[in-house]
């Protein structure tokens, strides 16, 4: 197996690091700047340099260019992630398991509203989402889940416990595995929701 990097991916890497270089501003690098998710200069920091990323086409670089990426490959993306680490820029607010995860879920399942609504405020970090798969007594065993998300009308009411949710404290949304059919095999009738 060849693991040189093409010509190509070598000129993605430059223009990565030209454009991180450019536009992330000293004092938020990580070599000036060590600050947690409880520090509210944090959060404003992380939350402008996500608007800066989505400016860019940086913050979803997989996403088709028309979406607000760039179409990068999966070797593009690692070295966008080497190229943020080299020059000490902080970890994006809007996590790539947000925009992974419920992004791609929105762009592929939503209707054109919700994309309006979702995609836009998703990658510039105008809302943040968190993730609640966990749950007392599931843990990482998701086939355990007893949070239900129960049909009323047009929406789903949402009963039920979760833990171990990252940065909850300061989500706008959470998108969570709810049991939606509960006759289902333990296995199955799982639904991914959302909830704010």
């Amino acid at each position: 197996m060849d693991f040189t990097f093409s010509e190509k991916d070598l000129e993605f890497a430059r223009e990565a690091r030209e454009w991180l270089e450019t536009n992330l501003p000293a004092s938020w690098r990580r070599d000036h700047m060590w600050a947690r998710a409880e520090d509210p200069m944090w959060v404003a920091i992380a939350r402008e340099w996500q608007g800066k990323l989505c400016d860019g086409g940086w913050a979803a670089i997989s996403w088709p260019r028309e979406l607000g990426g760039r179409g990068a490959t999966v070797v593009e993306r690692w070295l966008f992630e080497e190229q943020m680490d080299k020059v000490g820029a902080p970890r994006p607010i809007a996590s790539s398991g947000a925009i992974d995860l419920i992004g791609s879920a929105i762009l592929n399942h939503g209707t054109p509203e919700q994309k309006e609504r979702f995609i836009r405020p998703l990658l510039s970090g105008g809302e943040l989402w968190c993730q609640g798969f966990s749950e007392p007594g599931a843990g990482s065993d998701l086939a355990s889940l007893r949070t239900r998300a129960e049909r009323r009308g047009d929406e789903f009411v949402v009963n039920g416990q979760k833990v171990w949710t990252s940065h909850a404290d300061l989500a706008d949304w959470c998108f969570l595995l709810c049991r939606t059919e509960m006759e289902a095999p333990k296995h199955k009738g799982i639904s991914l929701c959302s909830s704010t």
